[in-house]
């Protein structure tokens, strides 16, 4: 299904979208291998439970040591994984998508607001820039 999914979409998809889906086929591949021993699993033998074990896998294993996976970048994963089993039952190739009540709570990210004092310095650094584009180097704004 990955590999398929791959093929079908390189050159469609965007390049850092590729590069995520890659992601997570190397996530999948790699929990198949160390948790059930195997290199490949029928679709009809994905359920609940698997997806569970899975997310469990990539925030404990991370692909990069010093990269690890956790909150909303895990959930992508989920999300890239039931897209293509969701994907694998409109080819026909099963008839229920077995992952479809598995839900993820992504946590909506807490942004800081500026104070006045970093808005100030990005107006004075976009007049800086606007000064440099109309004569080739930079001056003093009006």
């Amino acid at each position: 299904m990955t590999a398929y999914h791959r093929k079908i979409n390189t050159g469609i998809l965007a390049k850092g979208t590729m590069k995520n889906y890659g992601a997570t086929e190397k996530y999948f591949k790699n929990f198949l291998t160390t948790q059930l021993h195997r290199d490949d699993i029928f679709l009809i033998e994905l359920d609940y439970e698997f997806l569970t074990e899975f997310e469990h896998y990539v925030r404990n294993n991370p692909i990069k040591a010093s990269d690890p996976c956790v909150g909303n970048g895990v959930i992508k994963h989920l999300q890239r994984l039931r897209g293509m089993v969701s994907w694998a039952k409109k080819l026909k190739w099963i008839e229920i998508d077995p992952l479809e009540d598995y839900t993820q709570n992504p946590k909506k990210p807490k942004r800081k607001k500026l104070d006045l004092y970093e808005l100030m310095r990005i107006e004075q650094h976009q007049r800086a820039v606007r000064c440099r584009c109309r004569d080739g180097r930079p001056g003093e704004t009006g």
